[in-house]
């Protein structure tokens, strides 16, 4: 009799472990709940302000939630950008991983005595996974948000040098400007052309490539060039202009390291439909480019 009430004891003490497993939080805000840890995952639900969430499970800057309405019956909900915790989460304490239920205790052993069996024994809650490691398990690294920014590009032949501004908008679509300024000469005339070009264009971003290591947002775009020409140093004083207007299209990627989040390396090649007055000098066709971006956010 007095080991079966020890047995209960202990088969007690192994429920309440189990419910101090999982966190119960109250939401400060509302928040979405996704399908996967991934901003780009279907929301499957939301849960309200002053709701009470059952939080089972620490997955980098996400959780893993108890969410009936889904078909695994589990959800996440992003509770931080990295140390920095959202609105919903402001005091969001620990999360420890749930343990599976207990088994029922074992029958009584052929000598009338009762045994814990090993499968009985209370559920180890692993420690919390270094962050690195959480990534590559639920892919939680992720692009940090690029919105505006402004930079230097260059031609990689150091022929000509400007300035560049590039926007993003949370649905792929984002917009850049270009200023840049060049001198050309050639084999077949005296004299040089310098040039100032203006090129507006638009961008769309294609599927990011996220590692631990390196972040990339290849892209892909179109826009106007507007060139002014000055053709001199033939005659002293003496210099002709020209104005030409023409399209262009190009594809490139954006380079970002985890080390620098709001600096941005890109390399892009493009063909540019455009031709000046001035036969001597090529102001179109294939070029390419390397810009350098600061992200005010």
């Amino acid at each position: 009799m007095i080991r079966q009430v020890a047995a209960l004891a202990f088969a007690l003490c192994l429920t309440s472990s189990y419910a101090s497993a999982q966190t119960t939080y109250t939401l400060k805000e509302t928040a979405d709940v996704h399908q996967a840890p991934l901003t780009s995952s279907p929301v499957i639900g939301h849960a309200t302000r002053g709701r009470s969430i059952e939080l089972t499970r620490d997955v980098g800057d996400w959780v893993e939630v108890a969410w009936a309405d889904a078909a695994s019956h589990k959800g996440f909900v992003r509770v931080r950008y990295g140390a920095q915790p959202l609105a919903a989460f402001r005091d969001l304490p620990v999360i420890h991983t749930a343990s599976p239920a207990p088994t029922a205790l074992a029958s009584a052993s052929p000598a009338g005595t009762q045994n814990l069996q090993p499968s009985q024994a209370p559920a180890v809650t692993p420690a919390p996974i270094p962050s690195a490691t959480r990534g590559r398990e639920a892919i939680a690294f992720e692009l940090p948000p690029h919105t505006a920014g402004f930079g230097l590009r260059m031609d990689p032949r150091f022929r000509d040098f400007g300035g560049a501004v590039r926007l993003w908008s949370p649905y792929r679509v984002g917009a850049q400007l270009e200023v840049s300024r060049s001198t050309m000469t050639s084999d077949l005339t005296m004299g040089h052309l310098t040039s100032w070009r203006f090129s507006p264009a638009l961008l769309y971003a294609l599927p990011d490539v996220v590692q631990s290591s390196v972040w990339m947002r290849p892209y892909v775009g179109t826009g106007l060039d507007l060139t002014r020409s000055e053709f001199g140093g033939v005659l002293p004083g003496v210099n002709a202009t020209d104005t030409a207007f023409g399209t262009k299209i190009f594809g490139g990627a954006e380079f970002t390291l985890p080390g620098a989040p709001q600096v941005t390396l890109s390399a892009d090649v493009g063909y540019h439909w455009l031709t000046s007055s001035f036969n001597a000098f090529d102001i179109g066709g294939v070029k390419t480019s390397i810009a350098a971006h600061w992200y005010l956010k």
